[in-house]
């Protein structure tokens, strides 16, 4: 109605100025003939025709452009995705009804309001990193973001952004919010199936081997037993070393679960690489058939790791490399600095590398288990040949991975097979590896042994008695401290003191050596777990003790670690 009026008005003035000019034309002219007057008369009528029709047609843009207009207005608005304009301070200037849906706040409230208000905290900073990159490029940009609600139910979002410009010029950022929150939950869902089927692998494999080892020691024990009246010592003896040997097995497996495991977290040392490298070769290649040649620069950079676990990462490479040429072969380790580039498609970090390439001219790696290679208990041999050996390269990559570094595979009929591993350098001054001292035998040394297994109590009581050391006994930390501190008081302070790390019920202990240590300052302490890769195990002397042993250990270990600690 409004703008009915206004046409009118216009129309109106438009009239006015028309006749008031045609007026002083008309004065100003001469006579005009009949002929001329009839043709000036048919031309304004042909024109104001035009001009109706002109109007007409003016009328009916307008009203097209009015019906395309709600046309957009509709689709915008109740569009499937959610879209939004925001400036570049991340403010939003525009939301359309489908985005006020997925936020649950009405449209109006949303204007002039900072994005960054209804983005859970932790994913800000993606968003802000994403708006930059949106203003810096002409190119469309994604992320994936959480948002809340305002009724607080969080929802995934994928945002997908381009810059533009207003009317005026100034910049926008134009960004469609689409809900893929089932999407995620469809992708963790199959995760989990996945892990869960991976589970089932591992625990497979594990039980399989552990069944194995359990029916060695079982069947050698057994057979002890039955020939222990007739048989000599000797057949007996070799019978339960032969179980003996196999406990060994059984505890290097346990050794690979709990590097495999999520609490192995490695502590660093600064290490040079080639004495790793030489380490791993005298421990895994001691057979014929073998050449290795070895080419590492002096310029190489040290690198930070655990150098127990980097051990083992060799050691599984080069076993790998070792049984791919059952009839002999070379392997051939190589090793440069490099530098690592932000954006890597191995996801490093930005720095300085060392990567180390071992390769074998072995059987190669079939093409389609390549991506399966470091699956835990995946194996192209067969399995159970070497007990734990379906963990090595999965052990491999969980270790590398904790030392933010990367492996990597290649393989080829005719090529053999290549590792790469990338591990981050170091610019501390390399660790030296210490010498133990030679053990000395001592006698009757008084120890305090504290374990909250009762088995483990009674045969450690009998191994001493055996090995002629007095001894005392606790269940857990404030036992042992109380034991600990009547000795000191009457004057038979003990020796040596061995600590259970972990206890079910009690003090552990890590709490126990502080008040052991204010009674004493001077008391050789040792701590004992089966947790082999705990800090208090592989960095000990930082946290007060003399030394660590770690379960299972042989009594031949215990009886070394006593000696040295006793020796006067």
């Amino acid at each position: 109605m409004e703008s009915k009026k206004t046409e009118q008005k216009s129309a109106s003035e438009l009239r006015k100025r028309a006749e008031v000019k045609l007026k002083s034309e008309t004065t100003a002219s001469k006579t005009i003939s009949d002929k001329e007057t009839r043709q000036l008369i048919h031309e304004l009528q042909v024109h104001q025709i035009e001009l109706e029709m002109q109007n007409d047609e003016l009328r009916k843009a307008q009203a097209e452009i009015e019906e395309s207009r709600a046309k957009y207005s509709d689709l915008y608005d109740f569009a499937p995705v959610g879209y939004f304009t925001f400036d570049r301070k991340g403010l939003i200037l525009e939301a359309n009804l489908t985005a006020a849906k997925e936020l649950g706040i009405e449209r109006g409230l949303l204007v002039n309001k900072p994005f960054r208000a209804y983005i859970v905290t932790e994913d800000r900073e993606v968003f802000d990193s994403h708006l930059q990159k949106v203003f810096k490029s002409d190119d469309r940009q994604t992320c994936e973001i959480r948002l809340k609600r305002k009724d607080g139910i969080g929802i995934y979002a994928q945002l997908e952004s381009i810059a533009a410009n207003d009317l005026k010029g100034n910049p926008l950022c134009r960004s469609s919010v689409i809900d893929v929150t089932e999407h995620k939950k469809l992708e963790e869902n199959v995760l989990i199936t996945r892990k869960l089927e991976s589970v089932g692998i591992l625990a497979g494999g594990i039980a399989h081997d552990f069944n194995n080892l359990l029916q060695a020691i079982m069947g050698n024990i057994y057979l002890a037993k039955m020939l222990l009246p007739t048989a000599s010592p000797e057949k007996i003896s070799s019978l339960l070393g032969r179980a003996e040997e196999t406990l060994e097995t059984a505890k290097e497996l346990s050794f690979r679960l709990l590097t495999f495991s999520k609490g192995s977290e490695p502590v660093k040392r600064s290490s040079i690489v080639e004495s790793i490298i030489r380490k791993s070769m005298a421990d895994s290649l001691s057979v014929p058939g073998i050449a290795c040649d070895v080419a590492i620069p002096h310029s190489l950079y040290p690198i930070e790791i655990d150098e127990g676990q980097m051990l083992q990462v060799f050691n599984n490479i080069l076993i790998n490399a070792k049984e791919a040429m059952p009839d002999g072969g070379s392997i051939r380790i190589t090793a440069r600095n490099v530098t690592i580039s932000e954006g890597n498609p191995m996801h490093l970090k930005e720095g300085d590398y060392v990567q180390i390439s071992i390769k074998d001219n072995g059987i190669s790696i079939p093409e389609d288990s390549l991506p399966k290679i470091f699956d835990p208990y995946f194996s192209t041999k067969e399995t159970g040949t070497r007990k734990g050996s379906g963990l090595g390269l999965a052990i491999c990559f969980s270790i590398v991975g904790k030392h933010e570094g990367h492996i990597s595979v290649e393989s080829g009929q005719g090529m053999g097979t290549t590792f790469h591993v990338f591990l981050p350098a170091s610019v501390k001054v390399p660790h030296i590896q210490e010498t133990a001292p030679a053990s000395q035998d001592v006698s009757t040394p008084r120890l305090l042994f504290m374990d909250d297994d009762a088995d483990i109590r009674i045969v450690i009581e009998e191994i001493m008695d055996y090995l002629g050391h007095k001894a005392e006994y606790a269940r857990n930390g404030e036992e042992a401290v109380e034991i600990f501190r009547r000795a000191k008081e009457s004057g038979t302070a003990f020796d040596v003191v061995i600590l259970d790390l972990t206890v079910k019920e009690g003090m552990g202990g890590d709490k126990a050596i502080k008040k052991i240590l204010e009674i004493d300052h001077d008391a050789k302490v040792i701590i004992s777990s089966g947790y082999f890769d705990d800090p208090i195990i592989t960095d000990y002397k930082q946290y007060g003790f003399a030394n660590a042993i770690i379960k299972p250990y042989k009594m031949e270990q215990l009886r070394d670690i006593l000696n040295k600690h006793t020796a006067r």
